[in-house]
């Protein structure tokens, strides 16, 4: 399977082989349906960050109290 998207832990960045000619060494490779959950998270209100192993993750808002 050919990967377009893949996400960088470094830049905390979304990339594409497409596009992007210089995708960095660190990119996890992501499939269309791993990329659009994640941008549907981040419409949500989630950041997108990297996980333990570089992967990205969806990070629920966190609300304050005031």
């Amino acid at each position: 399977m050919a990967y377009g998207y893949f996400f960088s832990p470094s830049t905390g960045g979304f990339y594409h082989s497409g596009v992007n000619h210089d995708i960095p060494a660190d990119a996890q490779a992501l499939t269309d349906a791993e990329h659009e959950a994640l941008l549907v998270a981040q419409d949500g209100g989630a950041e997108i960050v990297a996980g333990d192993g570089g992967e990205p993750t969806a990070k629920a808002p966190t609300r304050s109290v005031q």
